[in-house]
């Protein structure tokens, strides 16, 4: 047998202590008792020594001594967990705004109220309705039972817009002012004449003339022609009322006119049975054509009545001539009753 160093030894014992330690602790959990037993029985093991032989061709191994190590306790793996990885916050998304998408369907018609109102919102008529279709849309006033004397105020037209939230206005309302009718007032045609002295129209026409209003009839002058030699024996110009029935005050107009020759025609006022003047006799101016002389006694004895008509006609001719040649009105005495005597 060779000889081998301590040294030799030595360091072979370390080296497979040093390998079977690292082997053993390699060993999982669930077999440590084996390997604490595997590194008692390499650990206890002697180590070899050299020692000179007394042959010089041989050398002689003799085990050193046993040295019992202290036990020593298997160290103990703490498990180690795999790390964790720390929650992952998903992105929070900000909000996205939707755009607005009109609806794919249209709206049927909305019923829209319609009123007829005062300026007080008061109803001056039954409320309607209407039906608009989507869009717009234009209401007309259109009352059935307005009440009496109410007119529209402003225009008789409404617009209304319809979409998918409804009409706007939902109430459409037609304003209305009281104002009390006056009726027409009456007109009255009133006929105007021209009468020459002789009593005869040479021309006449129809004034038109309203109640309430002042209507004047004035002469027209551009008609006469001045060889006629007329003048005017009245005024030249008449006003004309008219009243609640449609009458006129004068009924007509008459421009009565005379020529420049005239006379004086004598009024007697006598008793029809003697002949007595009863009164004072009058002159009355007459002019050329027919003059009307009426029975107008300034001082008629008492209990005297007028017999007869109280108004006669004297014509006066362009040559000057009175027909007849004077007036004779007649009366009669009532005489007075007797009293009568009282028991």
């Amino acid at each position: 047998m060779k000889h081998v160093s301590r040294w030799t030894a030595g360091f072979l014992g370390i080296a497979l202590m040093l390998g079977c330690s690292a082997q053993a602790r390699i060993i999982d959990s669930e077999r440590d008792t084996e390997k604490i037993q595997i590194v008692g029985q390499i650990e206890t093991a002697a180590p070899f020594t050299d020692v000179p032989s007394t042959d010089s061709s041989e050398s002689v191994f003799t085990p050193a001594p046993i040295v019992t190590p202290e036990p020593t306790e298997a160290p103990t793996e703490v498990p180690t967990e795999a790390p964790t990885e720390a929650p992952t916050e998903e992105p929070v998304q900000a909000p996205t705004d939707v755009p607005f998408e009109e609806p794919t369907q249209t709206p049927g018609p909305v019923a829209v109220v319609v009123r007829y109102v005062d300026q007080g919102d008061q109803d001056v008529a039954s409320a309607g309705e209407v039906w608009c279709s989507f869009g717009d849309s234009m209401g007309e006033a259109a009352p059935t039972d307005l009440k009496a004397d109410y007119v529209l105020i402003g225009d008789s037209k409404a617009q209304v817009h319809v979409d998918e939230f409804g009409a706007h206005p939902a109430v459409v309302n037609f304003v209305y002012e009281f104002v009390p009718e006056v009726p027409a007032p009456k007109v009255a045609l009133v006929n105007v004449k021209y009468v020459n002295p002789e009593g005869a129209v040479f021309y006449a026409y129809s004034a038109t003339c309203v109640e309430g209003q002042e209507n004047a009839v004035t002469l027209d002058w551009s008609i006469m022609d001045p060889a006629w030699g007329y003048e005017l024996a009245s005024e030249d110009t008449v006003y004309v009322t008219v009243d609640h029935t449609g009458v006129s005050d004068p009924a007509e107009v008459v421009f009565q006119f005379r020529s420049e020759i005239n006379a004086y025609v004598t009024v007697y006022f006598q008793d029809a049975a003697t002949g007595r003047n009863v009164a004072t006799p009058q002159q009355q101016l007459c002019y050329t054509g027919a003059n009307t002389i009426d029975a107008r006694p300034f001082d008629l004895e008492a209990n005297y009545e007028l017999l007869g008509e109280g108004s006669a006609v004297v014509t006066l001719t362009s040559g000057g001539v009175l027909s007849p040649e004077y007036v004779i009105f007649q009366y009669a005495f009532a005489a007075t009753p007797a009293p009568t005597a009282t028991p």
